[in-house]
């Protein structure tokens, strides 16, 4: 391996590091924010379904600014908020249904677009 390359792959050892110490604070709680990509129902998963969360913790789980999340409401890829103390929450349990309810609905999406293809199809 070329000095170039082992740089590189310090460098981002590094910076995995130093992600994996990171915490995301709301109030006076720190909340872990996992660096690796497990996925964003895994990550929700590893909190009770009751845990409120705000909309800049979904911001930071999504990797998105809280306008692009606003902006997911709207289209209905989130489920709409509710406020508490003047900002935007969800419950984690919320979400998770929110998802699991679009992915159904795809997948249904998907099973009559095939039924469709498969009667026009010889």
């Amino acid at each position: 391996m070329s000095a170039k390359t082992e740089n590189r792959n310090e460098r981002l050892r590094s910076v995995i590091e130093q992600m994996a110490k990171m915490k995301f604070r709301i109030g006076g709680m720190e909340l872990p924010l996992s660096p690796t990509p497990k996925g964003i129902i895994a990550e929700l998963g590893s909190w009770p379904p009751s845990t409120i969360i705000t909309e800049e913790y979904v911001a930071n789980l999504f990797k998105r600014c809280p306008t692009s999340i606003k902006r997911a409401v709207g289209r209905g890829e989130l489920p709409p908020p509710t406020r508490l103390m003047g900002k935007p929450t969800w419950t984690v349990g919320t979400i998770v249904r929110h998802i699991e309810a679009r992915l159904e609905e795809s997948a249904k999406d998907a099973e009559r677009t095939r039924r469709r293809l498969k009667a026009h199809s010889p």
